[in-house]
């Protein structure tokens, strides 16, 4: 199941933003971490996606609203998903807090219940708003964990040069060995997953 993003301006190249259509760097990467750990992550769950990176069966939806008509798919509507992807949607600043609200309203309240959120700095200046997603995410009662970084053969928008624009914050230098070489970071797909802290766990059983 997917969950379109609605039509919303952003600061990627013109010509960017009408490649839509395209299998992006994040979801392809996506795809191959589901396909190694199917077993585990997606037989017998219930998936849903956010955005069109991994290329789901698509069902509209406004992020930040009410998932009624999504759970309506659950068997047990008030349960919530076992997955939730999130693919290059994190360049979406504006929208980082809808689609925080968005995983609250439909991750499982279970220890075992997950988001998975890849992306890669299209914008290496703005790699410190990309990441900003994840301090909103442990706000709003998640554990935040890296798993994986992947440099692709290629740059995915060669007309979005990624020069760089300013001085990268202390709280983004782990990620910015090859800031010098925005190229690098063009083609890099991070991989995190989100999880309920113990705290929220057992305020929903309180």
């Amino acid at each position: 199941m997917k969950m379109q993003q609605p039509r919303r301006r952003s600061s990627l190249s013109a010509d960017t933003q009408k490649k839509g259509h395209f299998l992006w760097n994040a979801g392809r990467t996506v795809s191959n971490y589901l396909e190694e750990k199917a077993e585990n992550l997606v037989t017998g769950k219930d998936v849903l996606e956010f955005g069109a990176g991994a290329g789901l069966p698509s069902l509209g939806y406004l992020w930040g609203s009410s998932p009624e008509k999504l759970a309506r798919h659950l068997e047990h509507p008030s349960s919530g998903f076992d997955l939730l992807i999130l693919a290059d949607l994190l360049f979406n600043h504006s929208e980082h807090s809808k689609l925080i609200s968005s995983v609250q309203q439909t991750l499982k309240r279970s220890p075992e219940a997950r988001a998975l959120v890849f992306f890669t700095p299209y914008r290496p200046w703005l790699l410190e708003k990309d990441l900003a997603f994840f301090d909103l995410a442990r706000d709003a009662g998640f554990k935040v964990e890296k798993l994986l970084e992947h440099v692709m053969e290629k740059v995915m928008f060669e007309n979005d040069r990624g020069e760089s624009k300013g001085s990268p914050s202390p709280s983004s230098l782990h990620l910015l060995s090859f800031y010098d070489q925005d190229e690098v970071l063009r083609r890099t797909v991070y991989g995190y997953e989100l999880q309920w802290t113990e705290h929220e766990l057992r305020k929903e059983k309180i």
